[in-house]
């Protein structure tokens, strides 16, 4: 955000935020909304700075989200509105447009003359690499909560973001950008053709429904094989974002940079975004830990030279994320220096012994003064 951190500690930007991702189920009376929440028809339920009531929490907890941004209701908080890399009503606008599609295509009605246009989905994809374009440094800092309903869509639009966000740090030129985005809109489409007991089962799937899983991008690449408005370079994410770098991924078995370069970044957002989701069968995992994995699958599942890109525009400790600190203290992450990614600028919250800090002190983790001994998970 600029500031200095004398700057920071005098300003009312930070004063008395203290951003915190909370489970539905531990929401309790007259917590204040930290960010839009949003209806299946991308319309805005709840206002940020809202005091929820217990008819309010009955309303989330029957929209399938798993966990939403609360705050503590004081001060203004700018820094989760500059963190966002496309404003969130753009973002549910998209999230409806590939669900019409998708619903479109599964009606066997998508073509040239029927069903959904597919230039409102070219539109889309083309705001979506304007946004960042206009963004050119954007670190993603926020924590992408969806609800189990529409998993599917609102995954495809934020692997989208990342997607493109990658695209551009590694120089692909617009053009390509545009079909990286509406390859990565349109990545899962083939699942439209899987029954939800299985997309949605909760527990381990046999090897028969795996089988059934793995048809996915094939089937998506099919639905569109004969569009002549998508181009090969946006089919080419539906196809091979399930192929591994080692070659052992599906449907083709291919390796390396036979991989069209839109295939490979689609491996690494596509996971990603999965990981840091919760889903009807297991909880997100926090993003240190899902970079980790990445890490960990780098020059295996994925392109080496891909990763150590992502890991430096994914911050580990986004904001809102809450820390044990080598203090014992405990601190809320308050902004993601675009400069410092995986040093943010934290506010003290608590002291060692888990009593709220009077002075609620900024500090800045690239000063070396404190460390990070663990990140604390959601309530």
């Amino acid at each position: 955000m600029g500031y200095r951190l004398d700057e920071w500690a005098q300003s009312d930007t930070w004063k008395g935020i203290a951003l915190k991702i909370i489970r539905v189920d531990s929401l309790k009376l007259g917590m204040q909304i930290a960010r839009d929440l949003f209806g299946p028809n991308g319309i805005i339920l709840l206002r940020r700075g809202v005091n929820l009531t217990e008819a309010m929490i009955r309303s989330i907890s029957r929209l399938n989200y798993a966990s939403i941004y609360i705050s503590d209701g004081i001060g203004d908080d700018q820094s989760v509105i500059e963190a966002e890399v496309i404003p969130e009503a753009k973002r549910h606008e998209a999230v409806n447009i590939v669900k019409q599609f998708c619903a479109a295509s599964s009606s066997n009605k998508l073509s040239q003359n029927a069903g959904l246009d597919v230039s409102s989905v070219v539109k889309a994809a083309k705001d979506i690499v304007q946004s960042v374009m206009e963004n050119p440094n954007a670190v993603i800092s926020l924590i992408d909560l969806k609800s189990f309903d529409d998993y599917t869509f609102q995954h495809s639009v934020s692997t989208c973001l990342l997607a493109v966000v990658l695209g551009r740090r590694v120089r692909l030129p617009i053009g390509n950008l545009e079909d990286l985005a509406l390859g990565t809109l349109l990545h899962d489409l083939g699942k439209m053709t899987l029954p939800l007991t299985i997309l949605n089962k909760p527990g381990k799937l046999t090897l028969e429904e795996f089988e059934l899983i793995k048809s996915h991008p094939r089937a998506g690449f099919d639905l569109l094989s004969s569009n002549r408005f998508i181009s090969a370079h946006a089919k080419a994410v539906v196809l091979q974002h399930q192929e591994k770098f080692n070659g052992t991924g599906y449907p083709k078995g291919m390796s390396g940079k036979d991989i069209h370069i839109n295939g490979r970044i689609g491996a690494v957002v596509d996971v990603y975004d999965a990981l840091t989701s919760d889903r009807s069968y297991r909880p997100r995992i926090l993003p240190h830990r899902a970079l980790a994995i990445l890490r960990d699958g780098s020059g295996s599942h994925f392109d080496s030279e891909l990763v150590d890109t992502f890991l430096q525009m994914v911050t580990p400790y986004p904001i809102g994320t809450h820390l044990r600190l080598s203090s014992g203290e405990e601190a809320a992450v308050i902004t993601v220096p675009r400069a410092n990614i995986h040093q943010p600028i934290i506010q003290v919250i608590a002291d060692a012994n888990g009593q709220p800090s009077a002075d609620k002190r900024v500090i800045d983790l690239s000063s070396g003064e404190i460390q990070i001994q663990s990140v604390l998970e959601a309530e």
